[in-house]
Parts: structure tokens; C-alpha cells; sequence
């Protein structure tokens, strides 16, 4: 009989409310809170709200509220959540699990990474160097071309003005004898 009360008490489930103690760590952290935005209120020009009289001669209380319920909180605080609920083998499961996840996760990020720069990169590198090769192959023929059409016009322009200046000189014999000139023809 006496190892059925203890089975009852080992399975009746624990209270999770922290009684007095839980509710008044939260109602210190609101008033925490509130006193908190009272201050930043009035480190705030807030007069044209109609709280500049109020706090003004009032700044002292909610600095020392603010500082009284924020060490309170910290000294009453009730049990932290998980604190006792975790025996040493689920919290051992529980960061095992953790790492396994966080593992994965990171050579899944790997792989991302390796397939993006990793084996693409080293093609893409290789393709860009023939791409280039390509390139300077084209502007080297478009080069020579341009400089053997410059080449020629260079040559044309020669026999040009050869037979300029012969017309000239053929012209200016022509009016010192008396005689017409003839017209040069065209090229």
C-alpha cells in the first residue's frame, strides 16, 4: 500500500504555475517595463503630448521603480523553464540531436557553396580563357584587315599625288608656252 502512494505521487503531474513567487517576478517585470518607457518617454521632449508636467517633478520615482522591480525580477525569479524537467540522458539526446541537425545543415551549405564555385567555377574559368582566345584571334584579323585596306589606301593615295603634281607641272608648261592646259581626268 505504501508503494502505491509513492507510484501516485511520482505520476501525478507537476504544477507549472511557480505560485506567489512567478506572479510577482511578472509583475515586477511589467512594472519594469512600464517605468522603463515612463523614462524614455521623458528622455524624449514629450510636452506636446501634455506629460511634460507630470514628469517633470516626478522623474526620480520612476528611475527607482524601474531599478527596484529589474533586481527583483532577478532575485525573485521562479523556476527557468527546463531547468529541473530534463534528466541527464534527454539533455544528452536533445544536444545530440542538435548537433546531428546543425551538421547537416552545414554540409548541405557546403555543398551549395562547392556547387556553385567549386567544379562550375573552374569550367566558367576555362570556358572565359578559350572565349578569349577567340576574341584576341578576331580583333588581331580585323586588325590586319584594317591595316592592309590602310595599306592600300596609303598606296593609292601616292600614285594620287603623283599624278597631281605631273598634271601641275604639265599644266603650268602649258600656260608658260602659250598653250592650253589639258583638264586632268579623274582617277
Amino acid at each position: 500500500m505504501a508503494g502505491k502512494k509513492a507510484d501516485k505521487k511520482a505520476d501525478a503531474p507537476k504544477k507549472g504555475g511557480g505560485g506567489i513567487m512567478g506572479i510577482l517576478s511578472k509583475v515586477f517585470g511589467i512594472l519594469a517595463i512600464l517605468s522603463a518607457a515612463v523614462l524614455f518617454a521623458g528622455a524624449f521632449d514629450i510636452g506636446h503630448m501634455g506629460l511634460h508636467g507630470m514628469l517633470s517633478s516626478l522623474a526620480a520615482v520612476p528611475l527607482a521603480i524601474f531599478t527596484l522591480c529589474s533586481i527583483a525580477v532577478l532575485f525573485l525569479g521562479g523556476k527557468k523553464p527546463g531547468s529541473g524537467d530534463m534528466d541527464g540522458e534527454t539533455l544528452t539526446a536533445t544536444v545530440s540531436e542538435f548537433q546531428t541537425k546543425t551538421i547537416s545543415r552545414f554540409a548541405a551549405l557546403q555543398e551549395t557553396v562547392d556547387a556553385m564555385s567549386g567544379r562550375d567555377y573552374e569550367a566558367i574559368v576555362e570556358e572565359n580563357k578559350a572565349l578569349q582566345a577567340q576574341l584576341d584571334e578576331i580583333n588581331q584579323a580585323e586588325r590586319n584587315k584594317a591595316e592592309g585596306e590602310m595599306e592600300q589606301l596609303r598606296l593609292k593615295n601616292e600614285a594620287l599625288e603623283e599624278q597631281i603634281k605631273q598634271w601641275a607641272i604639265q599644266s603650268v608648261g602649258a600656260i608658260v608656252a602659250g598653250e592650253n592646259p589639258e583638264e586632268m581626268e579623274a582617277a
